[in-house]
């Protein structure tokens, strides 16, 4: 099966510090939650040269700077199913 969205969490520190380690968790829940981890390419990354955004991923080619876990949940959702 191809991968049908792609997903990149900055880990870089600025990012991973300002929320990226929980937004980490959540993307890994909500992906095995709606059965479609198998569909989504999900990888981490050092920077993704946005640090004056982070919290910030990636969903395919557009950048998402996150405010809380709410948001987050809604980004998934309109993005991914």
């Amino acid at each position: 099966m191809d991968k049908k969205h792609r997903i990149c969490i900055c880990l870089g520190s600025k990012c991973f510090s300002n929320g990226n380690d929980k937004n980490l968790e959540i993307i890994k829940s909500f992906l095995q939650n709606h059965s479609i981890k198998e569909s989504v390419e999900f990888r981490g990354s050092v920077c993704n040269g946005q640090c004056e955004n982070g919290p910030t991923i990636k969903i395919n080619d557009e950048f998402i700077k996150f405010t809380d876990a709410e948001h987050l949940q809604t980004v998934l959702i309109e993005k991914l199913l």
